[in-house]
């Protein structure tokens, strides 16, 4: 196989779609779309177009392209102005090379994540096997890191836990290999939900995680923890369904917000409740507690 071709497109959320649209007519083998603005803005669940006011669409091609045309194209249907970016990807096995980026991670003393071909999986034992894929979540982003160490610091036996935004899973498994009873893990991704399922059979814990969307939690359904690492706006959007969910002395982990968001979204939850808040690289994680246990 030879090389990609890579075209990036920078232009106005009114064009975003006639690029995306332009890309999957020439048969892009991928397209993603990226925030292009100077601030970070907008934020929410992704199921509908992206809101971003400036967006960075790119999309990758096969060699025998007709770029020229593709462009000569782009630059007749889009109104505003757009910047152009052509780029030459060498050809690789990209299942190696993701598989040389992502190596085992240790935790805590008690909680280790690693890639399932890194050794052979024992079930038992303190590490989360997990498979990247389409999912997010493999303990590498700082926002993942926080919430599993976390997760690690408290004693979580017996207790029914709530993950919001499962992702690959990792938080539930986490959150199982340290103790919890059960895990309702949620989200709106079917591939989340798929990726879950994977890894929490791959870790044995098939029996302990339930896996649905969010409009099919259990009606009255109460827990003691919250873990939701997700982004600032959804976690302000849905602080109050979160508290309706959480039981009276339980706690709630959010993570996904930059060092800056660490207030307002804090004040989302309740302006009286008592909150800490730990960083890394730029990002934040917050701690609610609603109080102990009896």
């Amino acid at each position: 196989m030879s090389d990609w071709l890579k075209i990036r497109i920078v232009a106005d959320r009114a064009d975003a779609s006639r690029i995306e649209e332009l890309f999957d007519v020439f048969h892009a083998e991928s397209i993603s779309v990226e925030n292009a603005s100077l601030h970070q803005e907008n934020e929410a669940f992704l199921w509908n177009p992206p809101l971003w006011s400036r967006q960075a669409i790119t999309g990758l091609f096969y060699p025998t392209i007709d770029s020229d045309y593709l462009i000569t194209t782009l630059k007749a249907l889009t109104i505003t102005k757009i910047k152009i970016e052509k780029t030459w990807l060498s050809d690789r096995d990209w299942i190696i090379h993701s598989q040389q980026k992502f190596t085992p991670i240790r935790i805590s003393k008690g909680l280790k994540i690693s890639p399932d071909w890194s050794s052979p999986i024992c079930k038992q034992g303190d590490t989360v096997w997990i498979t990247p894929g389409l999912a997010f979540g493999t303990g590498k982003h700082a926002t993942t890191f926080l919430c599993l160490r976390k997760l690690s610091q408290l004693n979580l036996s017996g207790m029914t836990i709530l993950d919001w935004g499962s992702g690959s899973g990792i938080l539930s498994i986490a959150a199982l290999k340290l103790g919890a009873d059960r895990v309702f893990a949620i989200d709106i991704d079917h591939r989340s939900l798929v990726a879950t399922r994977d890894n929490a059979k791959r870790n044995g814990m098939q029996a302990q995680i339930d896996v649905f969307r969010p409009e099919d939690i259990p009606e009255n359904f109460q827990c003691d923890l919250i873990m939701a690492n997700l982004l600032a706006r959804p976690l302000k959007d849905l602080a109050s369904k979160m508290m309706h969910y959480l039981d009276g002395y339980g706690q709630i982990i959010a993570s996904g917000i930059l060092e800056s968001q660490i207030e307002e979204t804090a004040k989302a939850f309740g302006k009286n409740l008592i909150y800490e808040s730990v960083s890394k690289d730029g990002w934040a994680m917050i701690t609610i507690s609603l109080g102990e246990s009896p």
